[in-house]
Order: structure tokens, then C-alpha cells, then sequence
């Protein structure tokens, strides 16, 4: 689709070219995986924080154990926060 948006002379959203599987939620989607949030941490920390503080926001707000993402171990699923995944990838910045 891409390729044909193209050949008509569209300029496809800067979202593609960055890795962006789709161009919509401004790449903040909560349906995004890890992945996603990752990206969005590198090429947007601000937006990335913005998240993650209110992800923290609704947690203190609702006194529940929830998050935008999901994690699986074991065969059981774990909420994952936006903060946690932050820490795990600059502890992974740091080991490199």
C-alpha cells in the first residue's frame, strides 16, 4: 500500500519510515506491544514520558496492579509498566 500511495505521489507519514507499523495514535497507541513502545521511547522520549506518567497517574489513582503492556512468563501473563520497560532497556544500555 505503501508502494502504491507512492507511485501516486502521496507522501506516506514520517511514522513508516521510522518502523512504524501504522501512522495512527501519534504513535502512542495502547494496543502498541513492546516493540512499539520502544520506538516510541527512542525517537520520542518526551511523548514516552508523558505516557508513562500517566500510566503511573491511573495506577496510583486506581490502586490496581495494571499497565498499558503485558508481559509472559511461564506461561502467565504480568502487567508491564511503561517505567519498568524504560529501566530494562537502559539497564540493557548499560550492559552493551
Amino acid at each position: 500500500m505503501l508502494a502504491e500511495a507512492r507511485a501516486l505521489g502521496l507522501i506516506p507519514p514520517a511514522a513508516y519510515a521510522l518502523g512504524w507499523d501504522h501512522a495512527n495514535c501519534g504513535q502512542m497507541c495502547v494496543r502498541g506491544g513492546q516493540r512499539h513502545w520502544l520506538r516510541t521511547m527512542r525517537h520520542f522520549p518526551d511523548r514516552y514520558a508523558d505516557y508513562e506518567a500517566r500510566e503511573q497517574g491511573f495506577r496510583d489513582r486506581t490502586g490496581k496492579d495494571v499497565a498499558i503492556l503485558k508481559e509472559r512468563r511461564a506461561g502467565l501473563t504480568y502487567p508491564l509498566t511503561l517505567a519498568e520497560l524504560r529501566r530494562r532497556e537502559q539497564q540493557s544500555d548499560l550492559a552493551a
